[in-house]
């Protein structure tokens, strides 16, 4: 095997301009950040080459394509605590070309796929513009495979079109000797996000969330119960399988979209939705698609991520027949689309969920169908054929792909291997395809007729300790996603920490009661715990595991009134801390309480329950890091979010917080804007999540920006209302994980 690879840029490029991030691209920098080099954001392809075609002319294609479109060269930095996308004026690309023609052919196909999994799981450097690459396996002299990787933050699925196109056709050109035939760009990707920046203070944005708000507001967490129970952080380690269907089933799914008037998508979606229904058992079932974000013409020929997440919810209202569904799927189906350009980050922002970093925010099960994505087509002497490709990595805990390719539909499940096992997949793929043909040969069938068989599921671990017995009770309430006992004083004083079910929709300051009521029902009155505390997440160590020590028992009713009746400062404190490092929490609580907004910061106040989100994340980071040179991200952020447990990690070595105040006295550890104590004008007690949703604004950017040595390129910018044409007929769910 002989490989040609990639040598590295010569001179640093140049920036020639700098924009805001598109919202898409704030959502894979945050990803990023919480595991840099993600590979689940690799957008992975495969394409197959047969013909006349030479290694370097494909080279000389892909180089001009990337002069073409700005959006493969960009880069990403951050600019006062915030991302931003920089435009370079050129990168060396190069091609890899490896030859396996004179490997055994019994081994090649292994060889192939091995190659396809490295290449799509390699990291990117947001900060670097080479953030696409391109490898050419030659396994004989007329046919080879293209293997294409970009990161999500200048990819989409509707990009591979756009990509296979002009490639192609610039190719052939130079075989050929002539101009390519590829359509004049008006538009850059940096015009969309400068229009989309306008756009999220338009009128119309208000009007998303007030759907979004009644659609989504209070609604459950949905999931499949994993095989294997979750550790503390997500991972993204996955695995897909997959099915083709004969071409007499495309025959057949199109018949019976058009008989019940629907789109293939919503016919597809019905199906899923009434599959998970039944596997499940739940009656509300929410999985994520993606739609395509190019509702203008003049966006359909350029590169770069338009996608946008959509959540759908689909309340199943009995055991009504498969057509019936249909018809109210597809309503739930129209809805969304029709508020489709809430963006994402932005959606999850107004709903607020409760933060769990073992979990993705308001999705845990994805869907989409579309047709693929490349065409196959002859160019000159050569042609380009779609092929499947290998999974990076995982973003969701499950995906039910279906890709329709002239050969038939291809159906795949894409899921997390340290969540199912693989046998689970296979009979979830059976069930897929039965649900399928339920739903096409028995249509007036009620859903009950969909027969699943039973599920075995490994009981989930809980952390062991003194009061195992009360942890493993609260740990099986639906409302409680893990538990925590504390046993102190040889006994004497036992109390519980749960985290909240990401499923619960009771409010959970009354939660406590009904943990304690329940408990009373199963344990005699000498072996109840004295009381229930609610925390969105447990302090971890840095393996992830529970750290107890950190948790402590609050101090009994009795004890809170003498401190409020007598005026008095706390006796239970521990040794002085030094000045130095009371000076850097006062810093840290200010930046918390500038970003935040708010007056006050105590050690038990929780930064996502104050209103905070990814982007504050960014700027309360970003001030740390320069204000005091703490070493601290967004993981650190998602695992110890309270301002009594976060400055222990990120500032200098833990020392005990002081548990009880003098209500009248500055408050010890919250301090407001300035870094002045603050009197106490609020409980401090953590609760945990706050009901407020309302959004604060983000930090400005300027409308389009450059470097003062740069030049700028004028092209015009989209501006609301926007003036392009409407492109008629465009799909809006046409982008996959997997291609």
């Amino acid at each position: 095997m002989k490989e040609t690879s990639n040598t590295a840029p010569v001179a640093e490029p140049t920036v020639i301009a700098e924009f805001p991030c598109s919202q898409t691209q704030l959502r894979c920098w945050i990803l990023d950040q919480l595991k840099p080099g993600n590979p689940a954001l690799n957008v992975a392809v495969r394409w197959e080459i047969r013909g006349a075609f030479r290694s370097s002319t494909l080279e000389a294609a892909f180089r001009t394509v990337i002069q073409r479109h700005e959006a493969l060269r960009t880069r990403f930095v951050e600019v006062g605590g915030r991302p931003c996308q920089q435009v370079v004026d050129q990168v060396d690309f190069r091609m890899s070309v490896i030859d396996l023609r004179n490997v055994p052919a019994d081994q090649r196909d292994q060889r192939i796929l091995s190659i396809g999994e490295e290449t799509a799981r390699a990291p990117f450097d947001l900060s670097s513009p080479y953030l696409f690459r391109v490898s050419l396996l030659m396994v004989e002299n007329e046919r080879g495979f293209l293997l294409i990787t970009a990161h999500q933050s200048c990819f989409d699925g509707w990009s591979i079109r756009v990509l296979g196109r002009e490639v192609g056709e610039i190719a052939a050109a130079l075989d050929a000797g002539r101009q390519p035939a590829v359509p004049d760009l008006p538009l850059q990707y940096g015009d969309f996000s400068l229009w989309q920046q306008e756009y999220l203070n338009s009128y119309g944005f208000e009007t998303e969330k007030s759907f979004w708000r009644e659609q989504l507001t209070g609604a459950p967490y949905f999931e499949v119960i994993p095989d294997t129970p979750r550790g503390p952080v997500k991972t993204s380690r996955g695995n897909i399988l997959s099915v083709n269907n004969p071409s007499e089933f495309s025959e057949r799914i199109d018949a019976a979209a058009r008989a019940h008037r629907v789109s293939l998508y919503s016919f597809g979606a019905a199906v899923v939705s009434a599959l998970l229904h039944r596997y499940t058992g739940h009656d509300t079932v929410m999985f994520g698609s993606q739609v395509a974000g190019r509702d203008e013409a003049d966006l359909e020929n350029l590169i770069g991520v338009f996608i946008n997440n959509v959540v759908l919810r689909f309340d199943m209202a009995g055991d009504i027949s498969f057509a019936e569904h249909v018809r109210l799927a597809t309503a739930t189906v129209t809805a969304a689309l029709n508020h489709h350009r809430m963006p994402f980050n932005k959606l999850v922002e107004l709903v607020n969920p409760v933060r769990d970093p073992s979990r993705n925010p308001l999705i845990s099960v994805n869907f989409n169908l579309q047709k693929a994505f490349l065409e196959d087509h002859q160019y000159g002497g050569f042609e380009l054929l779609s092929a499947p490709s290998q999974s990076p990595g995982v973003i969701y805990d499950l995906s039910f792909i279906m890709i329709g390719r002239p050969s038939g539909w291809r159906m795949s499940i894409e899921y997390n291997a340290d969540l199912f096992e693989k046998s689970t997949i296979e009979s979830l793929l059976r069930l897929w395809q039965e649900a399928y043909e339920a739903a096409l040969e028995r249509p007036s069938a009620p859903l009950s007729s969909l027969v699943i068989p039973p599920r075995e599921i490994k009981a989930l671990r809980v952390e062991t300790g003194p009061a195992t017995a009360i942890e493993l009770m609260l740990a099986a309430h639906p409302s409680v996603g893990s538990a925590v006992v504390l046993v102190e004083g040889d006994g004497k004083r036992v109390h519980a920490f749960v985290t909240p079910a990401p499923t619960i929709t009771e409010p959970l300051d009354r939660l406590p009661d009904g943990l304690m009521e329940y408990l009373s029902r199963q344990l005699s009155q000498s072996a109840m715990p004295g009381g229930v505390s609610v925390l969105l997440n447990f302090p971890r160590d840095a393996s992830g595991t529970i750290d107890r020590t950190a948790l402590r028992i609050p101090a009994p009713p009795t004890i809170l009134a003498k401190a409020v009746a007598d005026r008095v400062e706390p006796t239970d404190v521990s040794a002085p801390v030094p000045a130095a490092r009371t000076d850097q929490t006062k810093a840290l609580a200010a930046i918390w309480a500038e970003v935040l907004g708010v007056p006050t910061v105590a050690p038990g106040d929780n930064f996502f329950a104050l209103g905070g989100h990814s982007l504050l994340a960014l700027r309360m980071l970003s001030g740390a890091r320069s204000k005091l040179g703490a070493k601290a991200d967004l993981e650190l952020l998602f695992k110890q979010p309270t301002f009594g447990a976060f400055p222990l990690r990120c500032l200098a070595k833990r020392s005990r917080p002081v548990p009880i105040w003098n209500p009248q006295a500055p408050i010890p550890g919250a301090w407001g804007p300035a870094g002045a104590p603050m009197r106490p004008i609020r409980s401090t007690r953590s609760i945990i999540r706050s009901s407020t949703t309302g959004l604060r604004p983000i930090l400005a950017i300027p409308s389009r920006s450059i470097t003062p040595t740069c030049s700028m390129r004028t092209s015009p910018a989209i501006s609301p209302p926007c003036r392009l044409k409407r492109s008629p007929g465009m799909p809006s769910t046409v982008w996959a994980q997997i291609f």
